[in-house]
């Protein structure tokens, strides 16, 4: 299972299931009837955010029919699988949004990308899980791509990216695009960029047709090797993100 090499997976993920379960126990001793409904509608719309969420962790295989295509092996059927499960932890993600939008009145949906550098959120960037998240992100790209040669495919499949994106979005490609140096050390990027890197990559598959094998001077196998770092990033500040709201709500009411 690929959350297995996600560092501390199992205990943030305990801990988001011991949080979540505290709704229903609230709405359970909870006397007063509006509050009680107040929770209860909490808790719903938590569930629609919680589906998603546990869907995309969930997927561990692809199994294709041989009828219509060839099954895939090693790196190439990795990548497939990992294509897929990035853009559902992205729609978790945004179903985080929602979630988080009814719960404390506060819409984060157009800071998606940008939220986690606010000085606003520093509750949320400032966990141990979350900052650990973005260390390790910075430490798996620096080296999976240590050479000239692995920086140079990725700087191009970033430049590849920034030609499909469009407003913010290809401005915030352009300067990570400029940062990168070939002959140098990947330098480290922020929550914005890293996120800015993952929505483009969803954009792709979901809108523009992209797929494992496309575009072709990215590998496959390189292509895995970016797809592995980044889910495993997008999953843990889902996850803890999550929690953290919820615990802000039970104790607002």
């Amino acid at each position: 299972m690929i959350e297995n090499s996600i560092y501390d997976f199992n205990k943030i993920y305990e801990h988001y299931e011991e949080i979540n379960r505290n709704i229903l126990n609230k709405a359970f001793i909870e006397e007063d009837e509006d509050k009680k409904t107040l929770i209860l509608q909490f808790y719903d719309d938590f569930i629609k955010f919680d589906a998603k969420l546990r869907l995309g962790i969930a997927i561990k295989e692809i199994k294709l029919t041989e009828k219509f295509v060839d099954e895939k092996h090693g790196d190439l059927k990795e990548c497939h699988l990992l294509l897929y499960k990035l853009s559902d932890i992205w729609f978790a993600y945004e179903a985080f949004f929602i979630f988080h939008q009814k719960a404390l009145t506060l819409n984060l949906l157009d800071r998606k990308i940008l939220w986690l550098d606010d000085s606003t959120n520093i509750e949320y960037s400032n966990t141990e899980e979350i900052n650990n998240s973005l260390q390790q992100v910075n430490f798996e790209l620096k080296n999976k791509f240590n050479n000239i040669d692995k920086r140079t495919l990725l700087k191009g499949y970033l430049q590849y990216c920034e030609k499909l994106a469009k407003g913010g979005q290809k401005a915030r490609l352009k300067k990570i695009v400029d940062k990168i140096i070939i002959n140098q050390r990947i330098p480290d990027l922020s929550h914005t960029e890293v996120l800015t890197i993952i929505y483009s990559i969803r954009n792709n598959f979901v809108h523009n047709g992209e797929i494992t094998v496309y575009p072709e001077h990215f590998t496959y196998a390189l292509k895995k090797e970016l797809l592995l770092i980044l889910y495993k990033y997008l999953v843990i500040i889902t996850i803890k993100s999550a929690t953290i709201t919820i615990q802000k709500k039970l104790i607002q009411n």
